[in-house]
């Protein structure tokens, strides 16, 4: 598996994210090497962990998740798999209190809710995973990344 930067321009709390398997094989390097890639640039980073179904790319980003509580105020997990992103965005929103239903009950667009989501977390040190990225959901997944300082997101294939 590797690790690779592309272009991509919380809730303080693991809610939302599963616990973590102690399956996984020690990645230590790789760990090393998402927090260093994060640590040196502090504004809207994005890196893309991808590679063979099964390899452990979610394992990972959950791992990472949990060596790097002290770093990140909030984490947001986001289930971008075939059609799952704007469900798992509507979540993120129940989760926080911010409404996501207009006067006649439907929901709103969907580039409101991020907006929404972004702007709660706005002022906060924030790591955005969207885990299962698949050819669907990237078509559009710049729409749902975060442009707000402080805003770091770690994706998954």
């Amino acid at each position: 598996m590797e690790s690779n930067q592309e272009d991509c321009n919380k809730f303080n709390s693991f809610m939302g994210i599963q616990p973590f398997s102690e399956n996984l094989f020690s990645r230590k390097k790789l760990l090393c090497e998402i927090q260093q890639y994060f640590l040196q640039d502090v504004n809207n980073s994005a890196l893309v962990l991808y590679g063979m179904s099964g390899v452990g790319k979610t394992l990972i980003a959950k791992k990472y998740c949990e060596i790097s509580y002290n770093f990140y105020k909030n984490f947001v997990w986001i289930d971008a798999s075939f059609g799952m992103l704007q469900t798992s965005l509507r979540r993120q929103c129940q989760i926080l209190g911010i409404e996501v239903h207009d006067s006649k009950s439907d929901y709103f667009n969907v580039e409101l809710i991020v907006e929404k989501i972004h702007n709660y977390h706005k002022n906060e040190k924030t790591l955005y995973i969207f885990d299962n990225v698949g050819d669907e959901s990237a078509k559009n997944l710049s729409m749902y990344i975060s442009r707000k300082p402080n805003s770091f997101m770690l994706i998954t294939s």
